[in-house]
């Protein structure tokens, strides 16, 4: 029997879309924004 030390979790977020911001970085800019992005 195994015995788990603690419990493990996944953290992180999902790609963003390219239409919405620019790819490959890791605090891209968004595309749109204020009305823009609302459409």
């Amino acid at each position: 029997m195994t015995r788990t030390l603690f419990s493990s979790t996944i953290a992180g977020s999902l790609p963003k879309p390219a239409w919405l911001s620019e790819t490959n970085k890791l605090w891209p800019q968004w595309r749109a924004e204020g009305d823009e992005l609302a459409r």
